[in-house]
């Protein structure tokens, strides 16, 4: 569910139709700890161009606190268009973790929202595998 991308040449199109596939939405999280991991606006136009030329999907950009990070994705957000990529803007973590579990993909350059990602995809493996009915019961 979350990429780390290292670079936007590592993205493959052929991914996004088969992956997750009962969910919908691609989510950015723009936020980072530190000034230097964050990505150039440039880069997220580019991968959300990308992106949005091979897939019908909407872009969620989830970014950080700071007025800097707020206006990278209002900046996003004017070049993609409002149709196609939604701002999401100061949501408690229990909203983000329900946010999060329903997009087809996540993808970040700093780990805080990764680890909430992964984390929904653990506790989902472990409830489907720890949770079955055995076939005799039913």
């Amino acid at each position: 569910m979350g990429i780390k991308p290292r670079h936007i040449s590592h993205y493959e199109p052929r991914w996004l139709p088969i992956y997750r596939g009962d969910k919908s939405g691609i989510g950015f999280g723009m936020a980072a700890s530190q000034k230097n991991k964050r990505w150039p606006t440039h880069k997220w136009v580019e991968l959300a161009q990308k992106i949005l030329k091979d897939c019908d999907q909407k872009i969620s950009l989830f970014h950080g606190l700071s007025q800097e990070e707020s206006d990278q994705a209002i900046e996003v957000q004017k070049v993609i268009g409002s149709s196609r990529c939604e701002l999401i803007n100061h949501q408690q973590i229990s909203n983000i973790e329900t946010m999060l579990g329903k997009l087809k993909c996540f993808i970040s350059n700093d780990t805080g929202l990764l680890h909430i990602c992964s984390a929904i995809v653990k506790n989902r493996e472990n409830r489907d595998k720890y949770n079955k009915i055995p076939e005799n019961m039913v």
